[in-house]
């Protein structure tokens, strides 16, 4: 990798970290969750499975945001 490269990777020190319920997340956090969780769950491990569980309401969110307030992370503890 060149320097040029790594100096254009996002470090943890550059995430923005939103822990919230359910109640507390936006919209637009959801829709930015739920498509990640597809791209990873159905996607790439093609696991094809009912995302939508009736979980998330009771769950709690942890996410992580780049710079320019893109999905860098998701964690959902239930």
């Amino acid at each position: 990798m060149n320097a040029s490269a790594s100096a254009a990777q996002t470090t943890a020190a550059d995430l923005e970290w939103r822990w919230k319920s359910f109640d507390a997340l936006t919209a637009r956090e959801i829709y930015s969750i739920l498509e990640a969780r597809s791209a990873v769950f159905v996607v790439e491990q093609n696991c094809v499975y009912r995302d939508i569980d009736d979980e998330d309401q009771a769950a709690w969110h942890l996410a992580a945001y780049d710079p320019a307030g893109r999905l860098a992370g998701y964690l959902r503890v239930l």
